[in-house]
């Protein structure tokens, strides 16, 4: 494993030298020195070589574990199956590499050794949050009976999320702002128009809004395997599931049968004065015989009999 980790991770020479200088210094010799593990990670920071490199030392690693035996005579690797697996991950080397541009070592403090002052690391390669990251994943999907489409809207927020806490805590430093939203385009709009017009940035953006590059995540990534395809969020959400709303029939249930729901009410006209002439009205508005004009003239003549009476309010001669 330790030429393994060998093939994959280098240290940076500066830091391997500081610490050489001070353990020296601590010891009072120069002659051999021991360092451990736990002083390497704690003040050397190490790099990965690069796809090609770490592709060659693999390989020769594999060409000399090729012929080696156990105690018992047994081949330690079959060579077979060894081929098969190195011939499909050595895709994937790339994938392991540090991402340009993204400090991964964060530089929590210094401590003195044989009166050489040594930095102190803290990476995020490595931690207990990145190590446990599948475990994060069951809390990013609410329940189990969430659809494909719905999984991966779920997973890609709880990925954003996860990103934008990871940044943060990164960033050195004791007090940082935390944000109330989690939308990168909306921080960094926010952050561009600030130092704009106030000259001050009032939110720090630590996952800056990048190009999609066509890279398939999640339950996409699994449907391009199977010749599967996500939901097409252009179909008719309310269409039934496999048809568009072109291949929709509507069904008229109008014809020949009769409205069982309430019928329209009518506009009611309440006469307080004259009950007579409020019975007479109502009788008017309600009869469903009567064509619209008929209904005008006997609203017409109501009202006139009214006026030769008493005279409600509204009403005049």
């Amino acid at each position: 494993m330790a030429r393994l980790s060998y093939a994959i991770y280098m240290w940076d020479q500066d830091d391997l030298a500081l610490l050489e200088k001070a353990k020296r210094a601590e010891e009072g010799r120069d002659s051999y020195i021991r360092l451990s593990a736990k002083e390497l990670a704690r003040h050397c920071r190490r790099y990965t070589r690069g796809a090609a490199e770490t592709e060659r030392l693999i390989q020769e690693l594999l060409d000399q574990f090729w012929d080696l035996r156990n105690d018992l005579g047994v081949v330690l690797i079959d060579h077979e199956r060894m081929e098969a697996i190195w011939s499909v991950q050595r895709r994937h080397l790339s994938c392991i590499q540090d991402p340009p541009g993204v400090a991964l070592y964060t530089k929590t403090g210094e401590l003195t050794k044989g009166g050489i002052r040594l930095p102190v690391y803290r990476c995020a390669r490595g931690s207990t949050s990145l190590e446990s990251f599948h475990l994060h994943l069951n809390g990013f999907i609410p329940g189990t009976s969430a659809s494909a489409l719905h999984f991966q809207v779920y997973l890609l927020e709880g990925l954003v999320r996860w990103n934008e806490d990871r940044g943060r805590a990164s960033v050195e430093g004791a007090q940082r702002l935390v944000p109330r939203c989690y939308d990168a385009l909306l921080q960094d709009y926010l952050k561009r128009l600030t130092q704009e017009f106030m000259g001050m940035t009032v939110v720090e953006t630590y996952t800056q809004p990048g190009e999609y590059t066509g890279e398939l995540i999640g339950v996409e990534y699994l449907f391009s395997q199977t010749g599967a395809v996500l939901e097409d969020l252009g179909r008719d959400p309310d269409a039934p599931d496999g048809l568009d709303e072109a291949d929709v029939e509507v069904v008229d249930n109008d014809e020949g049968e009769e409205d069982e729901g309430f019928g329209e009410l009518q506009d009611m006209q309440f006469l307080h004065d004259q009950p007579a002439a409020a019975a007479a009205a109502a009788a008017a508005a309600c009869s469903a015989d009567t064509d619209p004009v008929s209904r005008e003239e006997s609203a017409v003549e109501t009202g006139m009999d009214v006026a030769e009476g008493d005279g409600p309010v509204g009403v005049t001669h």
